[in-house]
């Protein structure tokens, strides 16, 4: 007998029957190769021994398949895995396709059990079965036992046990154990079980219900309490191993944002226009019971006010693992179309993340959704780009100097620094093209853009962060110049590229400026920021770092034949960036940080006009004698691999280059670009006097 998922096996038969069965399958065989033998000795069709083998063929398919349900049975027995009563009308048992579904299906029963009475038991069942990183059988299992009301029902029955246990004085080590266990669990199993694009999706109306569930009102003794605040200790729970989907988040994450926005929107206005401050939101179980610091590390979420976390914070969490998920949530028109969810949390919603202290979980949410590069993640940049510029008006004052007018204002919205930064990198081509006739991101003016920089390059890793990137940049337009044409329109891209870099630096000086420091305390941070960014970009994981010294290490030994487009001068870069402005003081000597970035400029451009040998002929002429020329007439450069190989030669053959390379003038150009944005442009978008 069989159901979907299951076959009915009945001990000892079924036993017998797998022996049997195999037994004819290897007869069968056995008759195929003879009656095959026989019919081409005597000149005869063989098609009969065709069929008889084919039949042999499928014999033992399902052989192997018996073999491994009688397998499944055996270890159901060994590890005590009873399924229950014979499947009905009948003496058979239940046996699932796997060992881990018939595990999955017992996790299942004990949680339905745990919603109908005393978890205690139920939960020690759940514990038996459920691992650490439960199977996709064993979550089809799991998920087959239990539906809406039961996934939203089981949480609040936790927490109020655990709640009553507390009161009652009782050890709560093993029920929080159990506990966090249990909602690990479901959590994991509605991530796939919710997801379309998982074996294990239920459908829509699973999902749906999920929604019906969590607006209804349920009850649990004498507690009232909405359906998603049992849901979101589900949500709390997860690690992101699997995430939850983005029709997850489209479906029930936004109805549940929907849902409170509905029932607390007039509450806020009202209490702000009383008191200054918003008070009241939808509230998780584990804050109205005061259970949190009693579930393990899964669920408590440390540096959490005593208040506890909300609905939509428990949702943010979440949501932040995936970025397709935090992107549709974030996406999601409310108010019938007119506003997205991103867009409500960083207005209307912005003061209850602060009343509830989660602003950066909400962060890290942002910069999983913003910086992967797709298109959403730019339309969200966009976005959010825009509404942060809207939310900075009042912050400075401008007049003679930058001066801070609202701190408390620059301090709620310090976490979104880095995320924004994060964002500004990943769209860096857009970002960049703010400044000039063509702007990606129709709704941001260069001032606007300007005015983001100063915000954002306050913080160090953001800065440090924007001005790789900026350098990362640099080095791609350099080689892409000289691949596209010898390096001849340099002078003309540095124009654009030199006042990105002028806007980068000189903001961050100015924000550190506003909080009171000095010109000189400035100018000294900015110059430290870049040597911490050029030892990064030498570093195992920078752009000249590790993986292009393999490349290039391949190519001298023999054993590439070629070099990587771009990876000798990248190589030769890292090396001067090294030897001459990473050592103890080296950029110290530079006068202002502005020369101090320009330096590294010249060691970029001076790296490709080596790789691509670009050089003054006339050079040639005076290279006799040098170490990295032939000794013997005619005189010319020796291999560049050979050059590369020698410390000597190396050295020396940079210092020729430096003299017949037009590596300084291509910088001079970049550095009067950098100087005309750090000292006019940008000062006049932010309305403060030209330097």
């Amino acid at each position: 007998m069989a159901e979907p998922g299951y076959s009915g096996v009945k001990k000892p038969e079924f036993d017998q029957l797998v022996d049997k069965h195999a037994l004819a399958a290897r007869q069968l065989t056995d008759l195929g190769e003879k009656l095959h033998a026989e019919l081409a000795r005597a000149g005869l069709d063989t098609a009969p021994a065709q069929r008889a083998r084919a039949l042999a063929a499928r014999a033992d398919k399902q052989a192997k398949d018996l073999r491994r349900r009688q397998q499944i049975v055996r270890d159901m027995e060994r590890q005590k895995i009873d399924l229950g009563m014979p499947m009905a009308g009948s003496s058979f048992i239940r046996v699932p396709d796997s060992l881990e579904a018939a595990r999955g299906q017992l996790a299942g029963n004990a949680a339905a059990a745990a919603v109908r009475g005393d978890p205690r038991k139920a939960l020690a069942e759940l514990e038996k079965f459920a691992g650490k990183n439960p199977s996709p059988e064993f979550i089809k299992g799991f998920l087959s036992k239990i539906d809406p009301r039961i996934a939203t029902e089981l949480p609040a029955v936790l927490a109020k046990r655990l709640r009553d246990a507390a009161d009652r004085g009782e050890d709560t080590t093993a029920l929080a154990r159990q506990s966090t266990l249990a909602l690990k669990t479901l959590s994991a199993a509605l991530a796939k079980g919710t997801d379309p694009a998982d074996p294990a999706y239920l459908g829509d109306k699973f999902l749906n219900g999920l929604v019906v569930e969590g607006r209804k009102e349920h009850k649990i003794d004498d507690m009232t309490y909405l359906g998603y605040q049992a849901q979101a200790l589900v949500w709390r729970a997860s690690d992101g191993r699997p995430p939850f989907s983005a029709k997850f988040m489209e479906t029930v994450g936004a109805d549940a944002v929907a849902q409170e926005k509905r029932a607390y929107e007039s509450r806020w206005k009202q209490s702000e226009a009383l008191h200054g401050r918003v008070s009241g939101t939808l509230m998780d179980l584990a804050a109205l019971l005061k259970t949190r610091n009693l579930y393990g590390p899964a669920i408590t979420d440390p540096g959490k006010p005593p208040t506890g976390s909300s609905v939509i914070d428990d949702l943010v969490h979440a949501a932040g693992f995936s970025a397709p998920a935090a992107q549709a949530l974030l996406s999601y028109r409310l108010d019938g179309g007119k506003r997205t969810i991103l867009s409500y949390f960083m207005t209307q919603r912005w003061a209850v993340f602060k009343h509830t202290r989660s602003q950066e979980p909400l962060g890290r949410m942002l910069r999983t959704a913003l910086t992967d590069k797709s298109s959403a993640g730019a339309r969200l940049t966009e976005e959010l780009l825009g509404l942060t510029r809207k939310r900075l008006e009042g912050a400075y004052v401008s007049g003679e100097d930058l001066k801070i007018k609202d701190p408390g204002k620059l301090e709620e919205m310090a976490f979104l620094r880095r995320p924004l930064g994060a964002a500004m990198v990943a769209q860096f081509d857009a970002i960049s093209s703010a400044y000039t006739d063509d702007p990606r991101f129709k709704g941001l003016q260069p001032a606007d853009m300007t005015w983001l920089f100063l915000f954002v390059g306050r913080d160090e890793q953001a800065f440090k962060d924007l001005l790789t990137a900026q350098y990362n940049r640099l080095s791609d337009r350099i080689e892409e110049s000289y691949r596209k044409s010898g390096g001849e329109y340099l002078k003309s891209m540095f124009r654009h590229e030199g006042k990105m870099l002028g806007y980068i630096l000189e903001t961050r000086r100015l924000a550190l400026m506003a909080e009171s420091k000095t010109r000189e305390e400035a100018q000294a941070d900015v110059k430290a920021k870049i040597d911490e960014v050029m030892g990064l970009l030498v570093s195992p994981a920078g752009k000249f770092g590790t993986q292009v010294a393999g490349e290039i290490g391949a190519w001298l030994a023999g054993k590439a034949a070629n070099v990587p487009a771009g990876a000798l001068s990248a190589w030769i870069a890292g090396q001067l960036i090294k030897t001459e402005l990473t050592t103890p003081g080296a950029l110290h000597q530079a006068g202002t940080e502005r020369q101090s970035a320009v330096k590294v400029i010249e060691k970029l451009l001076l790296a490709a006009s080596i790789s691509h040998e670009d050089y003054e002929k006339e050079g040639l002429n005076h290279i006799a004698g040098q170490s990295f020329a032939t000794t013997h007439p005619p005189i010319r450069l020796r291999p560049i691999p050979e050059i590369l190989a020698s410390p000597k030669m190396l050295a020396d053959f940079i210092k020729w280059s430096e003299d017949w390379s037009d590596m300084q003038d291509n910088a001079a150009a970049l550095e009067s670009s950098l100087n005309t944005s750090a000292d006019v442009e940008s000062h006049d978008h932010l309305k403060i006097p030209r330097k």
